[in-house]
């Protein structure tokens, strides 16, 4: 599960994009079969590109609308995460690890919710990783990134 516009602005900040490509095959390399793959974005991110390379990298996309909090205007892609991730895992209950793709530590509840159910949190993050998420999940990878010019 990738919080698109998280893993975008990290790797930006790291000098380069998100190699999605790359990303599906270091989780088949080190976490093995993946049966789902979703990318939530939100809506002010996606274009018809970005749903073609989301695609042809494997995952599907979850497109998250804004809405008002509090006077401020969030995307919904955290909530969805989280939602979906939980009804995925009431369907796949069998599936042994969870990768969850991001540095918010807004995803902490969510590795719990699976840790209490005996199964492994993988995290793909990137530099300035929440250090809340760090410490509840089971091991940390880089996300892959391409350097641009």
């Amino acid at each position: 599960m990738v919080d698109y516009e998280n893993a975008i602005e990290a790797a930006v900040v790291k000098g380069g994009i998100v190699d999605f490509k790359e990303l599906i095959n270091e989780c088949l390399d080190r976490v093995g079969v993946v049966k789902v793959a979703i990318m939530f974005a939100p809506l002010h991110l996606v274009t018809e590109e970005r749903l073609e390379e989301f695609d042809s990298a494997g995952f599907d996309c979850v497109v998250c609308p804004r809405r008002i909090v509090y006077e401020k205007e969030k995307d919904r892609v955290d909530s969805r995460m989280i939602a979906l991730a939980k009804k995925l895992f009431d369907e796949h209950s069998d599936v042994t690890d969870i990768v969850i793709v991001s540095n918010d530590g807004d995803f902490t509840p969510l590795v719990t919710f699976f840790k209490h159910r005996g199964k492994r949190v993988v995290l793909f993050g990137l530099g300035d990783i929440s250090m809340v998420l760090k410490k509840s999940v089971d091991v940390i990878y880089e996300i892959p990134i391409k350097k641009t010019i």
